[in-house]
């Protein structure tokens, strides 16, 4: 960028780096997404057929803003200029299945499918889908088939352990946790999803200790909100996980926009207060999410 300020996908691909930084981070001065929408917009003002920068403001726009309409408006644009985009349509795809919309969030992940088949992520991908679907036999397979091809890929083992606890079966979820200890050893949620298969199998004692030697180890940041509520609700404490993701929220924090469609919480979705907590931080409340 230094030898061509005026190089339009330069500054994209700065405004992509930005929100990968902001996807890595926990500090709330460092996740600002003002450096990545003032990359995007000087790639759209120098361009305004840039696609992946409308993409990554349609991003911006219900991950960090909770503005879903914004998203799509800025979806549209991007897919209207830039169609065969492979990191657009994923974009979108998983903006689909953010937005409870699963059945056109796999059609668009079929297509990228068909744009670059030899792309291993797709899997994983298609495995988060399922998950959040609700379809945890599918799942399962995906993301197996996603480890025998990047057998240290974290992302994947999480989602796989998170979908042997919510199809009851806690034993399998412990045993990916550990796994995942042992691929990632420095994660603060590794430790997190120990505790969680023990809080489900009724082994709180341990799950206790996995809980107290993991926030000894890792400074206050590094397990969240989030994390926190997932723990509640496997120990059945729905007030607690209610407040936590209230203020994991409210914050913007990482992931937060995830809690609309995650099957984590199923058990807080017929509480009159999931949905008033909704609304305060002002995330949409898709309805019942059943399979």
């Amino acid at each position: 960028m230094r030898l061509d300020p005026g190089f339009s996908a330069a500054w994209a691909e700065l405004a992509l780096a930005y929100v990968r930084r902001r996807q890595l981070v926990f500090d709330a001065a460092q996740r600002d997404p003002g450096l990545a929408k003032h990359a995007a917009q000087r790639a759209i003002e120098l361009d305004p057929d840039a696609g992946p920068a409308y993409a990554i403001l349609a991003g911006l726009a219900y991950i960090a803003e909770f503005d879903w309409p914004k998203a799509e408006e800025l979806f549209m644009r991007a897919l209207g200029v830039t169609p065969r985009d492979v990191g657009v349509r994923s974009a979108y795809a998983s903006f689909l299945m953010y937005s409870a919309r699963f059945e056109p969030s796999l059609r668009e992940y079929d297509v990228i499918q068909a744009l670059d088949p030899l792309e291993p992520g797709i899997r994983c991908n298609k495995g988060a889908l399922y998950f959040y679907w609700r379809r945890y036999d599918r799942a399962e397979t995906l993301l197996t088939h996603a480890l025998e091809m990047t057998p240290h890929d974290v992302y994947a083992r999480l989602l796989l352990a998170d979908t042997y606890a919510q199809s009851g079966r806690p034993e399998e979820s412990l045993e990916a946790s550990r796994q995942l200890i042992t691929i990632a050893p420095d994660y603060a949620n590794s430790y997190v999803y120990q505790a969680r298969a023990l809080y489900l199998l009724g082994r709180a004692a341990e799950a206790a200790a996995t809980m107290s030697g993991a926030r000894a180890r890792f400074d206050d940041t590094s397990i969240t909100e989030y994390e926190e509520a997932m723990l509640h609700v496997a120990q059945g404490d729905a007030v607690s996980a209610l407040d936590s993701l209230e203020r994991h929220a409210l914050r913007r924090a990482n992931g937060a926009h995830c809690m609309v469609v995650d099957p984590t919480f199923a058990a807080l979705r017929g509480d009159a207060r999931w949905r008033s907590m909704l609304k305060r931080v002002g995330l949409p409340d898709f309805g019942p999410l059943d399979a």
